[in-house]
């Protein structure tokens, strides 16, 4: 009849070589991740991308203000009208939370598109008399009649 059972120190051998295999396989695993890491990144660099495709993107806040809540009303609020790096001053100082490296731009982007905003003078803005009612519907052509 066939041994069916080790004995200890027969096992502790077994134990002590699966550790070995184990850590000799995450240490591969280790490599291999941090040159997949790279080519990631030299693939992003060809491509034009930000960041590596690998890395998961992050999640955006709920709930918050958006950037042109906080203009409208940091506008709302001026006695006077105020520019775009004021306004990006104010909105920022107000909580607004941005990774952007250029917030004035975005800031710029709103006032010039959002029709509740109005120009006074060169660069400065104050919040208009328009009532905050969505935009009509422009009137669509009339087809030709055949």
């Amino acid at each position: 009849m066939a041994k069916a059972q080790k004995s200890i120190s027969e096992l502790e051998q077994l134990l002590e070589s699966q550790k070995k295999r184990l850590a000799t396989l995450q240490k591969r695993k280790d490599q291999l991740a941090s040159q997949l890491t790279k080519v990631d990144g030299e693939i992003a660099s060809l491509v034009g991308q930000a960041k590596a495709p690998t890395e998961a993107p992050r999640p955006r806040r709920r709930g918050g203000k958006s950037l042109r809540e906080f203009i409208l009303e940091t506008l709302g609020q001026s006695a006077k009208p105020l520019s775009a790096r004021e306004l990006t001053e104010a909105v920022l100082a107000a909580g607004y939370r941005t990774t952007s490296k250029n917030p004035t731009a975005l800031v710029r982007q709103i006032v010039y598109r959002d029709e509740r905003i109005e120009k006074k003078e060169a660069g400065k803005f104050v919040l208009g008399q328009k009532s905050s009612a969505p935009r009509a519907n422009p009137k669509k052509k009339a087809s030709k009649a055949k």
